[in-house]
């Protein structure tokens, strides 16, 4: 599960920062979105 959250994090990282920038700072942005998006 780790490894295909980081890699969707990769595919999208555009998506995933403007997601996560609403829920969480710019560090936790790749971990917060990949819990996120599943």
């Amino acid at each position: 599960m780790k490894f295909k959250n980081q890699y969707f994090v990769a595919i999208k990282p555009k998506i995933s920062i403007s997601k996560t920038s609403i829920h969480a700072p710019p560090k936790l942005t790749q971990r917060k979105t990949s819990i996120s998006y599943l």
